[in-house]
């Protein structure tokens, strides 16, 4: 990974300073293949997972990083406050004075396993959000439809993890930043939370017959 990093940096036009991200795959424990992504370039100036990429492009292979010590400890490092979403708020910071280059080779697999996940933490999930977005909100700001796309995101996940209150309250905020596609992701989730509880309502009334 670092030597075809260090490759590309050579030859690389983009603006100076320049980090690498490369291709990740994820792969389940019997190495299948389950996903590629291949990471985007941005140039210096640009704020990281807040800006459009076009189709086929992901912003999740942030472990693939590669970048000048100097520059990662100039930034301040990674800002030990997090317990999650470490990666997305550094490269927040590390963006607009730096740009990066996406390569398209896969350097990095990454094994998905079921055990727990801090990411999936309820209570750390809603701290690192909320953190996230007060550090970085004019930046958010500056990108109200994804800053929307990204409240929806939090939302259907709070959902899924059991914190109602913590989705509506999403939801309700994202209708302020893009209101019509806002509402169809509010139609589209309670949709399937209803379908989702009705069934799990009737397997347990057939289950006690």
């Amino acid at each position: 990974m670092a030597q075809v990093s260090l490759d590309a940096l050579a030859t690389t036009t983009l603006p100076k300073p320049v980090a690498v991200l490369s291709g990740l795959e994820v792969v389940k424990p019997d190495g299948k293949v389950t996903d590629r992504r291949l990471p985007p370039t941005l140039p210096l100036g640009s704020h990281f997972f807040l800006e459009d990429i076009e189709p086929g492009k992901s912003y999740l292979s942030k472990q693939t990083l590669v970048v000048g010590r100097e520059l990662l400890l100039e930034i301040g490092g990674y800002d030990e406050t997090f317990t999650s979403r470490v990666h997305t708020e550094m490269f927040l910071r590390l963006n607009p004075v730096c740009s990066i280059l996406g390569l398209p080779t896969v350097t990095y697999q990454l094994t998905a396993h079921e055990g727990a996940r801090i990411s999936r933490n309820p209570a750390l999930r809603q701290v690192n959000f909320e953190r996230l977005v007060n550090k970085h909100e004019s930046l958010f700001k500056l990108h109200p439809q994804t800053f929307a796309n990204f409240l929806c995101d939090h939302a259907a996940m709070s959902f899924e993890l059991g914190q109602p209150k913590a989705g509506i309250f999403s939801f309700l905020r994202a209708l302020q930043l893009d209101f019509k596609p806002t509402l169809a992701r509010i139609k589209s989730q309670f949709k399937y939370t209803l379908g989702k509880y009705t069934k799990q309502v009737l397997r347990e009334a057939f289950n006690s017959d």
